[in-house]
């Protein structure tokens, strides 16, 4: 394990000199900003922008008559203007381009649009039955993806089934909050438009802005400057084509900022949806059958959704041993906002279901929640619920054994308490999330530039986006230790740039340190044998005659410093890298899709307290045992588990996205519930767990997502324990837990019922 290096970008964040596309101005700029839709489901009849033109500054309002191909896109279901039909309420129908962004904003106002209403999708039952029609008139119904598999014969399996539990979970729609919202500044420059904007994926922008105008894509440039967050909010385009047609349309930079309450009405959310789950287990606790039917409400759009489908149905079966499983799951259209990618990419869809059935069945036999985990949880070789080979080990057993032998979970009888209205209760849930490949099967690229200066510097350039993760402190730490130099000395260069670096795939799934850093260690080895090249010409020694050692080649006792092997060359070194996955992607017979190249593991324990009187519930303590390969840098390790830990609970307790016939009803900061201080946890003991992988250069795995999907089922767990009862749904709201709390029939008795 390393000491932790401070964060590169950490002084200038706070000291606020570092700039963000929100920050950016460019001389004769426009500003741009968008119309929405005050319906949620109906075919447009007009849009009459007369009076907004006749105001000062006013220069054009756009409809989807401007844009060239007007559609973009997982499924190019998604028009970057609406021309026929508003499919959800905040749809673009417009976007106004002024001198100032406080003349657009008035003018957006004056715009006038007639709407003939449409019968509203409110509900996936709606979807899945048609009948209330179909989102998209093209499409044959309202499924925008479906999975299927089944292996083994599940029904006699579930006959010979000593105890099942059977049971329906539902989840609700949720916003990312990043603290950046949407934003983009676009130009013409060198004959290419460039659009810096915030993003998690600038070669798909590139696409995306290229198809939505119809350019060529070598015409297009994406420049992601720092970005202010994004736990996946930010995979999916937003802005970019708006003010890509403005700059194109006028040939002047445009600008265009969503307000908060335009990111709550138009940005992408968290899916919601509905899982039922059949699980069979024999009288040793040992599982026998799995039944998995789910809907995702997809919202108006694909986006990403069909890809959340699959790690949620992947995730339906997590780290457990099936040997009978059954899944049918689907992605469908609502008029429900757009729902994509959220942190857990899935996985938090998935994981709440499966964690439920876990301590449901536990407590049925009377088992410790661990022990049944334990007993049926996967290692190395075996199959996956969908049926591949798990290449890697999850060092799941591992981490639930450590998890089990924590105070908390050991002396759980001591902690569970009734004092007068307040009961306290102790939970727990895993999690195992996949790394690269997946389902989908799309390979994995990375790649990174290395460069030793003339004038003694070290730059590292890669291809993924800083965005509060600390990506860019981890990369130069790994190109050090392969350099054998201080990290300090590491510069990083260039932002993620679709020009300068090649395609590599989006900054996402947490994927980054494990992925990227694969092309940083060859950049690294690279850059090294470069210098070694030039060394030893410059020397006239072999090149094996040179040994590597901190901070240059020793030979014959003396140390010669990069630095002076740089400066005696012609010309900067510089190497570029771009690495495939060093794992076979191939599928395993009879399995569905592709097998993912790594796997970590993460158990969370929580003690929840509950106020009957109130139904308020609090987290007191949450335990982390999380396995991350090997730790490259601990207190970025730990502020994601404790971030993670935050924004799970904040899932499983507050947070709901609130719409009546289509439209949100709390899309502000005043009244959608987010945590504050007092909400999250005062202990978040962190149990950082290093199982190096044997197969990665510095034995690294991922932590972003995978610290945040345990978190909500173990606190419902918790819940559970404390009041006796078994929670299904998301959030446990006070108004929820209050309806069934009673503070005057004292403690829940023996045999909490299931």
């Amino acid at each position: 394990m390393q000491s932790s290096l401070r964060r590169l970008d950490g002084v200038a964040k706070v000291t606020g000199r570092l700039k963000f596309s929100s920050d950016m101005v460019l001389p004769s700029m426009l500003y741009a900003v968008p119309v929405l839709s005050t319906e949620a489901h109906a075919r447009i009849l007009s849009v009459d922008a007369s009076e907004a033109l006749k105001l000062p500054g006013c220069v054009k309002v756009y409809t989807g008559r401007d844009v060239p191909c007007n559609r973009v896109g997982y499924l190019h279901d998604h028009p970057v203007i609406c021309d026929d039909k508003v499919r959800f309420y905040g749809d673009i129908v417009a976007v106004v381009a002024a001198e100032t962004e406080e003349i657009a904003r008035r003018a957006a106002r004056l715009v006038r649009v007639a709407y003939e209403p449409l019968p509203l999708i409110e509900t996936v039952e709606q979807a899945l039955s048609l009948e209330r029609g179909k989102v998209h008139d093209q499409m044959e119904n309202n499924i925008c993806h479906q999975i299927h598999y089944a292996r083994g014969d599940v029904d006699a399996a579930f006959s010979k089934c000593k105890y099942i539990v059977e049971n329906e979970y539902t989840f609700q729609q949720v916003d990312h909050c990043f603290l950046e919202t949407e934003c983009g500044v676009s130009s013409l420059e060198d004959g290419k438009l460039v659009i810096r904007s915030g993003s998690q994926n600038v070669y798909y922008d590139r696409g995306q802005i290229a198809e939505g105008l119809g350019l060529p894509e070598e015409q297009v440039v994406v420049i992601a400057p720092y970005t202010g967050g994004g736990f996946g909010g930010k995979g999916d385009i937003s802005v970019q084509c708006l003010i890509g047609l403005v700059t194109l349309d006028t040939g002047r930079p445009c600008k265009m900022h969503f307000s908060r309450e335009e990111r709550f009405i138009n940005g992408v959310k968290r899916h919601p949806g509905k899982v039922r789950m059949k699980t069979g287990a024999d009288g040793n606790g040992v599982i026998q059958a799995h039944e998995v039917y789910a809907v995702l409400d997809g919202g108006a759009y694909t986006v990403f959704g069909n890809v959340v489908l699959e790690i949620a149905t992947e995730c339906c079966a997590g780290p457990y041993r099936f040997p009978n499983i059954r899944v049918d799951t689907y992605n469908v259209y609502t008029n429900n906002g757009v729902n994509g990618a959220f942190r857990g990419f899935g996985a938090a869809q998935g994981c709440f279901p499966l964690e439920g059935q876990m301590n449901a069945l536990a407590r049925r036999m009377g088992m410790d929640a661990i022990e049944l985990r334990i007993r049926n949880c996967l290692r190395q070789g075996e199959r996956q619920g969908l049926g591949h080979i798990l290449l890697s080990d999850t060092r799941m057993y591992e981490t639930l054994c450590e998890a089990s032998r924590d105070p908390l979970w050991t002396g759980r009888a001591a902690y569970r308490s009734s004092r007068g209205g307040v009961r306290t209760g102790v939970g727990v849930a895993a999690g195992m999330k996949g790394y690269s490949v997946g389902i989908n099967g799309a390979p994995d690229f990375s790649f990174a530039q290395g460069v030793a200066t003339r004038d003694g510097r070290f730059c590292l350039s890669v291809a993924c986006i800083e965005m509060g993760q600390g990506c860019f402190t981890a990369m130069a730490e790994m190109f050090a230790e392969t350099l054998k130099i201080p990290p300090e000395r590491v510069e990083m260069m260039d932002l993620c740039n679709s020009e300068l670096n090649e395609e590599t795939g989006a900054t996402a799934s947490s994927r980054v340190t494990h992925a990227v850093g694969l092309a940083v260690a060859a950049a690294g080895n690279e850059l090294v044998a470069a210098l070694r090249e030039a060394a030893a010409r410059a020397h006239g020694v072999p090149e094996d005659a040179l040994q590597h050692v901190q901070g240059g080649f020793l030979l014959k006792g003396r140390l010669i410093p990069f630095a002076s092997i740089a400066a005696g060359c012609p010309a900067d070194i510089v190497r570029r890298t771009r690495v495939r996955t060093k794992y076979s992607d191939q599928p395993s017979e009879g399995a569905l899709g592709h097998p993912h190249v790594l796997y970590s593991s993460n158990v969370q324990l929580a003690l929840v307290e509950v106020d009957t009187a109130t139904g308020m519930a609090h987290v007191d303590r949450m335990h982390v045992y999380v396995d991350v390969g090997r730790c490259m840098n601990r207190q970025q390790v730990e502020g994601q588990s404790e971030g993670g830990v935050v924004m799970g609970a904040s899932y499983a307790l507050l947070e709901k996205v609130e719409r009546r016939a289509g439209r949100p009803l709390n899309p502000s900061f005043s009244s959608y519930v987010l945590p504050t201080a007092l909400d999250a946890p005062p202990v978040i003991e962190n149990h950082i767990l290093e199982y190096p992988e044997p197969a990665h250069p510095f034995g690294v795995k991922g932590m972003g997502e995978n610290a945040t999907t345990p978190t909500a089922p173990a606190i419902v767990d918790a819940v559970n324990d404390a009041l006796g009862t078994h929670f299904t749904e998301l959030p446990l709201s006070p108004e929820l837990l209050a309806a069934v709390t009673n503070p005057w029939k004292g403690p829940p008795a023996d045999g909490r019922p299931v």
